[in-house]
C-alpha cells in the first residue's frame, strides 16, 4: 500500500543501515539494548535526528509484523529516543528574489554542455507557478494542461510525478485527494499562452519525451546553477512552497484557509511548520479586552 517511491525508501535503509546492524541476528535475540546501542552509534557518527528516526521507524516495523507472526512479544524498538539535532531554518523568497531566480532559469549564459544553454521560458514560468501557487515540485510535474481551469482561475492537483531510481511514475497526491488551488492571473495568462496548441492530456512541464520530468535533472542541470547565479545558492525548489506561505500569511490569509491551500492533511501540521510566521495577536487581543 506504499508509495513506489516510499517503498524505494524502505528498501535503502533497510539494505544500508539495518540489516548491516541485524541482518544475522535471530529476531528473539533483539533487545532494547541492541537497539540503543545501534541509534547511538548512528548519531555518533553524525547521522541526523529525522534520518535516524527514520531508520528506527524501519526496524519498528519489522519487529512489528514479528509480533503479530508470533515470533516476538514486545518490541525491543519501543521507547527508543532520539535527541534532538538542529532543524533546517526555511528559506523564504522575496517576489524579487523569486524574478531574478526566474530570469536565471530562463536565460542561462552560454555552456559547452547543450542544450542546457538556450533559453528556457517554460522553466522561469514554472519557478513563478511554484513560489505562487504552493505546489509540490512533483505536482508541478504531474499537472496535465486539463488541470488547469483558466475559467475558474484554479488548479486542480490531481496527480504527483515520484522519481525513484531515475523512473517517474504518476501517483496520487500526497494528501491522497484531489484539491484545487487558486491560479493568480498572471500565470494563467502565460500558462494559457504555453498550453495553447496542447491536447488536455499532455504534462505541462514535459520532458524531452512529452512524458513526466524528472526532478533530479530539473534540479542539477537547470535550478541550482540558476540558483547561484541569482546569489541564492542551497535554495531548493521546495523552498517555492515555503515562500507562498509566507506571502499568504504576510496577506493574512488564515492557518486553515493555508492548510487547504498547500493540502496538508491538518492544520496541526500546517502551524507545527508555520506558526512563527503568524504575528503574534496577544496585543491586539489584550487591547480589544480592554
Amino acid at each position: 500500500g506504499h508509495r513506489a517511491a516510499t517503498r524505494s525508501r524502505y528498501r535503502a535503509i533497510l539494505d544500508r543501515h539495518v540489516l548491516p546492524a541485524f541482518g544475522n541476528m535471530p529476531i528473539g535475540r533483539l533487545d532494547h539494548h541492541n537497539v540503543a546501542v545501534w541509534v547511538a552509534e548512528q548519531s555518533d557518527a553524525g547521522l541526523s535526528a529525522a534520518s535516524i528516526s527514520k531508520h528506527r521507524n524501519v526496524l519498528s516495523q519489522i519487529c512489528g509484523s514479528a509480533i503479530r507472526s508470533g515470533a516476538i512479544r514486545n518490541n525491543p524498538v519501543d521507547g527508543i529516543r532520539i535527541a534532538k539535532s538542529p532543524v533546517r531554518t526555511k528559506r523564504f523568497l522575496s517576489p524579487a528574489e523569486v524574478a531574478a531566480l526566474a530570469n536565471e532559469i530562463t536565460n542561462p549564459p552560454p555552456q559547452v554542455s547543450r542544450p542546457y544553454d538556450t533559453p528556457r521560458d517554460e522553466l522561469g514560468l514554472l519557478i513563478r507557478f511554484l513560489a505562487f501557487t504552493g505546489l509540490r515540485i512533483g505536482e508541478a510535474f504531474g499537472l496535465q494542461v486539463g488541470d488547469l481551469d483558466f475559467d475558474a482561475g484554479r488548479v486542480e492537483v490531481q496527480r504527483t510525478a515520484s522519481e525513484t531510481s531515475g523512473v517517474v511514475t504518476i501517483e496520487h497526491p500526497k494528501s491522497g485527494s484531489v484539491r484545487r488551488v487558486p491560479l493568480p492571473g498572471s500565470l494563467a495568462v502565460d500558462l494559457r499562452l504555453l498550453c495553447s496548441d496542447r491536447a488536455r492530456d499532455d504534462f505541462v512541464w514535459p520532458d524531452s519525451t512529452g512524458g513526466p520530468r524528472r526532478q533530479s535533472h530539473f534540479r542539477t542541470r537547470h535550478f541550482r546553477p540558476a540558483a547561484k547565479r541569482a546569489d541564492l545558492a542551497g535554495a531548493t525548489p521546495h523552498d517555492m512552497r515555503h515562500t507562498c506561505v509566507a506571502l499568504l500569511v504576510q496577506l493574512g490569509a488564515h492557518p486553515k484557509a493555508i492548510q487547504e491551500w498547500l493540502g496538508h492533511s491538518s492544520i496541526t501540521m500546517t502551524l507545527d511548520q508555520y506558526g512563527h510566521l503568524f504575528p503574534s495577536i496577544e496585543e491586539a487581543l489584550a487591547g480589544r479586552l480592554d
